[in-house]
């Protein structure tokens, strides 16, 4: 994963034809986005490897959903990558419809609770039932998915994620905030660049920028709404973005 990320931040500077990078990146993104289904699945195969998977107790439980959910997902993105491949198209497709919020962000804490766990992070949700967005079920999940384990990888033991949503000027709300270092003087822009990433690591930054957040950037801008990144005021990083309601003007 971390070989591809690089090689799309060289191609600023290589000779390589602005479709081919186009192409590069693409592809990379995907690849990228199945490092958080893969996570889940290891940490399962580590308990069977043991011999240690016990059905009565709830974090090897959680494991098994953790996993079926990590391989529709881990399905999916293989498959829309091919279909992508056939199509020859090389930009993020984007179908939108109705989307349950509750759900979404219900399965993306699912499917990232394991890592958390192994990691001693908890993670809580204040979500309301009845959100409906309009968005693309499987860029919103890529959205969660990457702001979720972007939070547990910079948050320490004993730390928590707060992920919560609510209803805003007639929008919907998504934030999702660790408690973690933050992200410092770091320009809040410059975390969803595609080739910041060399820079900050030049300068010992590793707020685990890239082509996650810029994906995330992405998706949410195709899907019609706006993202964005705070330092919180209690310590930690803010990672904001919101979603049209469903039923609004398109």
């Amino acid at each position: 994963m971390k070989f591809m990320t690089e090689t799309v931040a060289k191609t600023k500077s290589d000779h390589i034809s602005p479709q081919e990078n186009q192409a590069l990146q693409f592809v990379a993104m995907f690849v990228h986005d199945l490092e958080g289904p893969l996570v889940s699945i290891k940490s399962l195969l580590r308990l069977l490897e043991r011999q240690t998977y016990d059905p009565q107790k709830l974090f090897h439980r959680q494991l098994v959903q953790s996993s079926n959910i990590a391989l529709e997902r881990a399905e999916l993105l293989v498959y829309d990558l091919l279909t992508a491949a056939r199509a020859g198209a090389t930009e993020l497709q984007v179908n939108l419809g109705q989307c349950d919020l509750l759900s979404a962000i219900t399965e993306s804490c699912q499917m990232a609770t394991p890592a958390a766990t192994e990691r001693d992070v908890a993670i809580q949700t204040k979500v309301p039932a009845g959100i409906s967005v309009l968005a693309d079920p499987a860029l919103l999940s890529r959205v969660l998915d990457n702001l979720l384990y972007n939070a547990i990888r910079h948050t320490p033991p004993d730390g928590e994620i707060r992920v919560e949503a609510a209803v805003r000027d007639g929008a919907a709300e998504i934030s999702v905030t660790d408690s973690g270092p933050g992200f410092g003087d770091i320009n809040s822009e410059d975390l969803f660049s595609l080739y910041k990433q060399a820079d900050f690591r030049a300068r010992g930054l590793h707020r685990g920028v890239g082509i996650g957040l810029y994906l995330c950037r992405l998706a949410v801008d195709k899907m019609g709404g706006e993202i964005s990144a705070h330092n919180s005021t209690d310590r930690g990083a803010c990672f904001r973005f919101t979603l049209k309601l469903r039923g609004s003007d398109q």
